[in-house]
């Protein structure tokens, strides 16, 4: 991040999840602290990105019109731009196309194709090592290039849920499987959490509930069970139609 004449370019790349949020909030922190009244966020770098980075954007949006200093967002390409449009947050968020010219660098027998079944350390870690685990199951079994980002958008979503949300005890790990059928991929989520009850989200609202809401977009099936733990679950057809 560096400043020119008041203004700061925060540059994100790779993956925005839980465990790297921090590292964007002190970002933009610095630059307030050292006098940018305008922040550019440049997410054109940015590979990964689910409903946690989301927030944050969001947050940071509600922050600058509320302490007014302005916030501008450079798009980013890809699964991490559809999140934006799935939630439709897209439509409320200071978005250009382009940086401003002014920025400086700051398997199984079963009948299933496949099957995976990791356990999850209770962490900001867990989102980025279910999607490493699910990554190496799609390479292996070359999944299809549309599938495999919604799958790795969808499990970091529950996962991350599971890591926030969760009433379970913190050091109860998170169980991850997955399994590919001949038409579907199934994953599956649980934690040692009570259990809950989805709520439908209000597609007008801004802030907050994108976890569900993606899986309700985007999943050819899912649902939520409770049985002395929580689980939820997911599918997706193998082929994008």
């Amino acid at each position: 991040m560096e400043l020119l004449s008041q203004r700061a370019t925060v540059h994100v790349s790779g993956e925005l999840d839980i465990a790297s949020l921090g590292r964007v909030e002190r970002a933009v922190e610095e630059a307030r602290a050292a006098g940018a009244g305008r922040i550019e966020i440049d997410l054109r770098e940015l590979t990964f990105m689910d409903s946690s980075g989301l927030r944050l954007v969001i947050s940071l949006h509600h922050a600058a019109e509320r302490e007014g200093w302005t916030l501008s967002l450079v798009k980013p390409n890809g699964p991490p731009l559809e999140v934006f449009e799935l939630t439709r947050a897209a439509e409320h968020l200071p978005f250009r196309d382009s940086p401003s010219r002014m920025i400086t660098r700051p398997p199984d027998s079963s009948g299933a194709l496949a099957e995976l079944t990791v356990a999850l350390a209770r962490n900001v870690e867990a989102p980025g090592a279910a999607r490493a685990a699910l990554s190496r199951l799609c390479d292996q079994r070359d999944v299809d290039r549309g599938v495999r980002q919604t799958l790795l958008l969808l499990a970091s979503e529950v996962v991350s849920n599971a890591v926030l949300h969760s009433s379970g005890p913190a050091e109860a790990p998170i169980e991850l499987s997955a399994e590919v059928a001949p038409e579907t991929l199934r994953v599956t989520v649980s934690d040692a959490g009570e259990g809950f009850v989805p709520i439908e989200r209000d597609p007008e609202r801004l802030d907050g509930g994108y976890g569900l809401y993606l899986l309700e977009k985007a999943a050819s099936a899912w649902g939520v069970e409770s049985d002395g733990a929580t689980v939820v679950w997911f599918e997706l057809p193998l082929q994008r139609t």
